[in-house]
Order: structure tokens, then C-alpha cells, then sequence
């Protein structure tokens, strides 16, 4: 457990970031924004990433855009009407923006360079204000018509315009998840910030009060929305969460401050601000700290947006073997493309060759693949395994040539009612994999079709127990004991050699989320999500009894994992940040107010864990009390297919 760390090692970089390195290409690696080496506690905000806004600095209102320090403005229309309210597209390669060309409002796009400006919307209605879609696909804005302003959708070409709401509703924003739509709604009187699904259905009002709340607009993480009032007399910013709760003022001005959007790294938001006169583009801290002029001109400079250049894809797996201390696979929501490395990180390829490619569905984030590594397979030293809707993929030359494995029984579900599928590994022996898959059949109400696989030959043959609904935790210390949870009821179980399994409990066991100690097989932690709010336990005899918490740091958890080599030592991904505890969760500190994306352990460097977030991956090597970051460089993605952040 005491394996010297090597250099590159301890520079294990981590991928999906990054959006294109420039409009036009680029070389293969470029320096990021500077940033700290390492943190302990709460990350200081760095801007990146280029800024589009509107301007009448050369007369009538034109777009432009500029470094997020402000330097470098660069016109990119110069027409003669006025064009303003541009956005960037999720690639950053186009600019969707609102434009009085022929008396009617419409909307136009054109490519990052200001080149091919092209009219997206009909001349005989008023279209404004667009916002894409987190694939790039569609463009939602309002449209007007006898006098009645509506939200609607089209695809990025103009075509197909589908009408989503009623009326009186504008400031459309798709939330980066891409499943719904915030908006501004007068259809109760005062504006309003309500949300809906993006097809339109579930319409929710968010704020109510008699002041007006207007411009919404998504974190990267579609958990916070950002919008302008005058509640307290003055325009200001706010922020809340994705169901209207926590409503908090970020500014506090003389003059009115509006149009607020989020950098994509999740650190900055840009807005525009009268403070001192003149409307002029400003940036700060997501907690309203830091505000920092970047333009300055004697005209109005407004609706800014930020480039989604350097931003984390949505990482599903992070896979890792305690046998092979350097490799690592890596998955992302929406893409079918895998990165492998060689060296801890430090040098990154794509899987190229995706047989999986042609059933591949990125419309579904909550379907993507997964990922394993495994040590060997016969006289084949490494192994990735990628499993994806039934089938499972082996390859022995990093993506060259594959071999596909069949399970033995698929439900095969429709994925759109809902699905579970994991493909999970055990440090304790590395050629063992076990897959859990579940679906809704749509046919016996709040029953899923579970079935878990096994095998112990890094992929080659599997078995099935149909008749189990269990969702497998395995053991990071004990090479065959793996502890399970009854999906529907909540039961604990384990298993020996993935043959024999045995109840641990004749009562109901809370917890409904696992996560296995790293020293002591019979110490258990877990989370129950269906008391409100969430409760968390643990168990020192295997599951048999459960004690609550002493303290229960937040209000919403989303991830619990176990520190792979320190017993009692837990770190807790919720809404408030992350948070570690050395008690077994009887206490808690707040090591971040970020939440993150992921907490993974890197098993080939006994003690790691590994922290994706939207700003890199960063590891720490003491329970999470410091972090490093280690992704002091961005990679090229041209070589992936697009995706949304």
C-alpha cells in the first residue's frame, strides 16, 4: 500500500475538456488558462474562454467579440440595421443572434469569424433572442404574432418550427442537459421565470412576487438559474436553484445590472451593468464577489455570452485497475467516443474504431457507455471493455479491432421509458466484472427488469441471475465478496464467487445508495433518498444494523463514495459542495462549495481519488483535505465527434 508515486503519476491528466482549441484549428496541445496548483478548500473563479456581446460603440448596435479580460475587440457584423443578442453555439464555432433587418425582428447565425450570415427565421413574423439546444441542433427563442409573444423551437437551420407555450413568454433558455427550457412569462400578469420540458409539457412557475424576474439563464450544470429583478427596488442579479428554491441576490448597485450569463466553467458570470453610467460588461464570482470591469466605452455595450471552449464533457465512467497503475478509459455522457492513456493521463487517443457507433443515441445522456479496464485476458496483457445496450465490446489493441460478447438475456426495454445499466470492477480482482441492468417495461407499475451479470474472465463469459433484482456494490479488499441492495425494497445481500447469495437482514434497511469501506469488509455506509431530505447511515456488522448519522451536512446528496485505503474515511458529492468526513459520517467539514461531476478512486494509485469537475479533474492524496490539479494542459477534441458540455 506504501508503492513509491512516480513523477508522471502524480501529473495523471485527465479528459474531456475542452471544447475546440479555435474557430479555425489549432495545434495539438495548448496551455490553459493559469490556474492554482493546488487548493485546499474553496477554488478562486478563472475566466476562459472568449466573450460575444453587442455594442453601439461605432454607432448602431453591432456584435462583437472579445478575450474575457476584455482585450482584443473584434466587430464581426456591420450591417445597417441593429444586431444584438448573440449566443454562442455548445461547439463554439457559430453565433446565433437577433437582427431588425427588414423592420421585422429575426434571427441569423453566422460562423464564429463573423463569416456566412445567414437568416434562420421567416421575415413575416418577429423572432428573437435565440437560445440553442446543448446538441446544437435546435435554436429556441419567442416569436411574435398578433401581438402575442410565444416560445418556440426550430432546428439550426430554420426549419421546423414547433410553438411550445401559449403566450406572453420570452427569454428562452435550454438548460445544458438539454432537458428543459427556462423562460419569462407574463401570463399572470408580472414577468415571471417559469420552466417547462424542452417539448413544451410540464410548465412551472419558479418566482412569485409582484416585481418583475426576467432573463433566465442555466449553469453549466442545470442546477442553478441566474436571472434579473427589481424586487428590491433596483434591477439586480440573482440566483436560484433549478426549482425556484434559494433565491439569493448576487449584486447590489446603484445602477441597474441585467443580462447575466455563466462562463462554462462554472467558476464566473458575465452581465451587463449602468453602475457607472452607460450600459458596460462586467464579470464576477458566482457568489457576487470580484466584479471587474472589461469593457469601457462611452456607448452601451450589452448581452454578453461566454464561449464554451474549455469545458468539461459529462464524464459517466472513469476506469482504472489496480493491476495496471497507468492506464486509464474514460466515457462521456452524449459521446461514443472513449479516451484511453497509457501513462497516468499525461498523453490521451481516442478509441477510433466505435462498433457501437451505428446504435449510439446521444439524445440519451443517462444511457452512456461503460467503460473497464482490465490486466489480461488469455495471452492479451490489457484489455477495455465497453459495454452498451446488450452487448459487450473487448478489445486488446486499444480500439483496433474488436470482439463482441452477446449476454445471455436482455430485456431490451425502450431506453426513452428508462434504464439503468452499470459496468463495475473491483480493485481485489481485476479480471472480475459485474453488470447490473435494469428497465421499465412500461407494463407493471414501479417494477423495473433487473438482471445482474457476472463474469471472472475480464469479459469473456458471462452468467445471469434473472431471478435477482439486485444492484452490485463489490468489495475494493475482498476479492469475491460482493455486497448487493434489493432494488425495490431496499434489502442488503452478499456474494461468493457470484454463485451463493444469502440475506443479511430480516428488517428494512434504509439506505438505497452504497458505498463499501476500504480497510474493513464488515463496515458499511449508505444514504436513504427516500426520507426528505436524504439521511445517511452506516453499518459496522455487514449490513445487519444501521445507525443515522450524527450530522447530516446537506440537503440534497447526489454521490457517496468510500476513500479506497482509509477506513472511516467518506467524501459526499450534494448541491452545497463537497464534503469529507474521517468518522464514518458522524462528522462532516466542507472541502468545496463546488460540487463536481464525479468522485472516482484511481485504483492504480492506492490512495488516490479522483475529483472531475467542470474545470479538469483534480486528485488528492488525503482524504480530500488538498487537491491538486491535474490538468495543467487542454487537448484537442477535433478528433471527437460533437457533443454537448
Amino acid at each position: 500500500m506504501n508503492k513509491k508515486i512516480t513523477d508522471i503519476q502524480k501529473y495523471i491528466l485527465f479528459v474531456g475538456l475542452a471544447w475546440l482549441l479555435s474557430i479555425s484549428g489549432g495545434s495539438a496541445l495548448v496551455s490553459a488558462s493559469p490556474a492554482e496548483a493546488s487548493i485546499s478548500g474553496i477554488q478562486a473563479s478563472d475566466p476562459s474562454g472568449m466573450i460575444v456581446f453587442a455594442s453601439q460603440r461605432d454607432g448602431n448596435f453591432e456584435i462583437y467579440t472579445m478575450n474575457a479580460d476584455g482585450s482584443n475587440p473584434t466587430r464581426l457584423t456591420n450591417n445597417s440595421w441593429d444586431d444584438w443578442a448573440p449566443v454562442w453555439s455548445p461547439d463554439g464555432q457559430y453565433i446565433a443572434y437577433s437582427a431588425q433587418s427588414n423592420g421585422n425582428k429575426q434571427i441569423y447565425r453566422m460562423r464564429a469569424d463573423g463569416s456566412n450570415q445567414t437568416r434562420l427565421s421567416s421575415l413575416t413574423t418577429n423572432d428573437a433572442d435565440p437560445s440553442w439546444s446543448p446538441d446544437g441542433t435546435r435554436i429556441a427563442f419567442h416569436t411574435i404574432r398578433n401581438t402575442v409573444s410565444r416560445i418556440a423551437v426550430m432546428n439550426a437551420d430554420g426549419s421546423n418550427r414547433i410553438m411550445l407555450s401559449a403566450g406572453y413568454d420570452y427569454h428562452a433558455a435550454w438548460s445544458p442537459d438539454g432537458k428543459r427550457i427556462a423562460f419569462t412569462s407574463e401570463r399572470n400578469g408580472n414577468p415571471e421565470i417559469y420552466v417547462m420540458n424542452s417539448n413544451g409539457s410540464g410548465q412551472t412557475r419558479l418566482t412569485v412576487n409582484s416585481a418583475s424576474d426576467i432573463e433566465p439563464n442555466w449553469s453549466p450544470d442545470s442546477k442553478f438559474i441566474l436571472f434579473t429583478s427589481d424586487r428590491d427596488g433596483n434591477r439586480e442579479i440573482y440566483r436560484m436553484y433549478a426549482n425556484g428554491l434559494g433565491q439569493t441576490r448576487l449584486t447590489s448597485n446603484t445602477g441597474i445590472d441585467f443580462e447575466p450569463a455563466w462562463a462554462c466553467s462554472g467558476t464566473t458570470i458575465v452581465y451587463a451593468s449602468e453602475m457607472l453610467g452607460t450600459s458596460e460588461i462586467y464579470i464576477m464570482n458566482t457568489d457576487g464577489t470580484g466584479n471587474t470591469r472589461i469593457t469601457n466605452e462611452p456607448t452601451w455595450d450589452r448581452h454578453p455570452s461566454w464561449q464554451p471552449m474549455y469545458c468539461l464533457r459529462p464524464v459517466a465512467q472513469i476506469a482504472s485497475s489496480s493491476a495496471l497503475p497507468n492506464v486509464l478509459l474514460v466515457s462521456f455522457k452524449q459521446s461514443p467516443t472513449p479516451l484511453y492513456s497509457l501513462n497516468g493521463g499525461f498523453n490521451w487517443q481516442p478509441v477510433i474504431t466505435t462498433p457501437w457507433l451505428a446504435s449510439f443515441d446521444p439524445n440519451i445522456p443517462d444511457n452512456p457507455l461503460h467503460v473497464a479496464v482490465v490486466p489480461r485476458s488469455g495471452s492479451i496483457p490489457t484489455r477495455l471493455i465497453v459495454a452498451y445496450n446488450g452487448t459487450i465490446y473487448r478489445t486488446g489493441d486499444f480500439g483496433q479491432t474488436w470482439a463482441q460478447v452477446t449476454l445471455p438475456i436482455w430485456w431490451g426495454c425502450d431506453i426513452g421509458i428508462g434504464q439503468s445499466f452499470d459496468l463495475l470492477t473491483t480493485p481485489a480482482d481485476p479480471d472480475r466484472l459485474y453488470l447490473d441492468q435494469a428497465c421499465d417495461d412500461g407494463t407493471t407499475f414501479g417494477i423495473w427488469k433487473r438482471i445482474l451479470f457476472t463474469s471472472a474472465d475480464a469479459g469473456l463469459v458471462w452468467q445471469d441471475f434473472t431471478s435477482l433484482h439486485y444492484k452490485p456494490i463489490p468489495s475494493p479488499i475482498l476479492a469475491e465478496q460482493v455486497t448487493a441492495r434489493w432494488y425495490d425494497l431496499g434489502w442488503f445481500w452478499e456474494v461468493y464467487d457470484g454463485v451463493t447469495w444469502s440475506s443479511l437482514s430480516d428488517t428494512w434497511v434504509p439506505p438505497t445508495e452504497l458505498a463499501l469501506d476500504g480497510q474493513d469488509p464488515n463496515r458499511l455506509y449508505g444514504i436513504d433518498f427516500y426520507e426528505e431530505p436524504p439521511i445517511g447511515y452506516q453499518s459496522s456488522d455487514a449490513g445487519e444494523t444501521w445507525t443515522a448519522w450524527n450530522e447530516q451536512p446537506c440537503s440534497d446528496y447526489n454521490q457517496l463514495i468510500a476513500h479506497p485505503t482509509i477506513s472511516n474515511t467518506l467524501l459526499l458529492r450534494c448541491d452545497q459542495g463537497l464534503f469529507g468526513s474521517q468518522n464514518g459520517g458522524d462528522n462532516w467539514t466542507q472541502r468545496s462549495t463546488w460540487e463536481g461531476v464525479l468522485l472516482a478512486p484511481d485504483y492504480g494509485n492506492p490512495g488516490w481519488v479522483l475529483w472531475a469537475r467542470i474545470d479538469g479533474l483534480w486528485s488528492s492524496m488525503d482524504s480530500g483535505v488538498n487537491w491538486n490539479n491535474l490538468t495543467p494542459d487542454y487537448l484537442n477534441h477535433n478528433f471527437l465527434p460533437f457533443v454537448s458540455r
